[in-house]
């Protein structure tokens, strides 16, 4: 249906709004509306007979059919009916999970830069993915925004598919290592877990993607990892650069020119306190790369010991 009515029990999306990241449409009423409908769903489902879906849910791109007269268990809700929302969903559980991992919650507009939408319309959707039970978010006015363990789960079955996605379009299709995040970004809501599974094992199973970012294991747990940002690097240390982040096509190709990638060694020759830049040398070459602080701060490394 076109409309739905605000209540407790609808989320409900203008028809009209265009959004990318602003709108979640959740309506129990309109299962009854058609005799088969695709959906997604977090946790298990009440049939009208009275059993219930099990949920061995690796996320929300989980998918069953519902029967006509299906009635929704409230503590296990869908999120959605629409393949493009449980995209924005999936979007903000990698967001809040890539800003946790520094920080001990995400900001409302820590995330609204980071999706490029108003810092209300994250405020709004937030507090949805708060109010599902089991909660996938612990959301707090002014205090931000941390994954549950359901959420994190979610971000984590994301973020593998993403990350072996790129492995798969370097190591199999060729692409060079500034192409394949846009890409990864895309498919990364749409394969299966079979297809997944597939890739890994035609990859061998790898642990890191062309960044060097860690790729979650098929139970989904993170490899451990230690890093420094290169930008707290002073003179006289060296280096092994672990992981580049992804999501600057133009640096990535610049770093890649200079020979800046993954397991290169470096070596910190100068530091100029008045604007952070860093001047260093790539193991193998006398010749000094100066790199300023917003290029320095993206690059992770660990420190040889001295």
């Amino acid at each position: 249906p076109e409309h739905h009515t605000r209540n407790s029990s609808s989320w409900w999306m203008d028809p009209s709004h265009t959004g990318k990241h602003d709108a979640l449409q959740f309506d129990p009423q309109s299962l009854q509306h058609n005799n088969l409908h695709n959906v997604s769903r977090i946790g298990k489902q009440k049939m009208d007979d009275g059993s219930s879906f099990a949920s061995p849910s690796n996320g929300l791109r989980d998918h069953f059919l519902c029967r006509p007269n299906m009635e929704i268990d409230r503590r296990f809700c869908l999120i959605m009916m629409d393949e493009k929302i449980t995209h924005t969903v999936e979007d903000y559980l990698k967001t809040i999970y890539d800003i946790t991992s520094t920080h001990d919650r995400a900001s409302t507009n820590q995330i609204a830069e980071s999706l490029g939408v108003a810092p209300a319309s994250v405020t709004g959707m937030l507090k949805k993915l708060a109010e599902i039970e089991p909660p996938i978010v612990d959301y707090q006015r002014h205090r931000g925004v941390a994954l549950t363990p359901e959420g994190e789960k979610m971000a984590l079955e994301v973020i593998r598919h993403h990350r072996l996605i790129e492995m798969f379009l370097q190591q199999i299709l060729g692409y060079k290592w500034d192409e394949v995040h846009g890409e990864a970004d895309r498919l990364e809501h749409v394969i299966s877990e079979e297809f997944e599974e597939r890739i890994a094992r035609a990859l061998g199973d790898p642990s890191h993607d062309p960044h060097g970012d860690p790729i979650p294991s098929k139970d989904l747990q993170m490899p451990p990892s230690s890093f420094l940002p290169l930008c707290e690097m002073r003179p006289g240390q060296e280096a092994v650069v672990l992981r580049v982040r992804d999501e600057n096509p133009e640096m990535l190709r610049y770093l890649s020119e200079l020979g800046i990638i993954p397991n290169t060694d470096l070596k910190i020759v100068e530091y100029s306190p008045l604007d952070d830049n860093l001047s260093l040398q790539v193991s193998g070459s006398e010749k000094r790369i100066v790199l300023g602080p917003r290029i320095t701060s993206e690059i992770y490394v660990k420190v040889n010991p001295a």
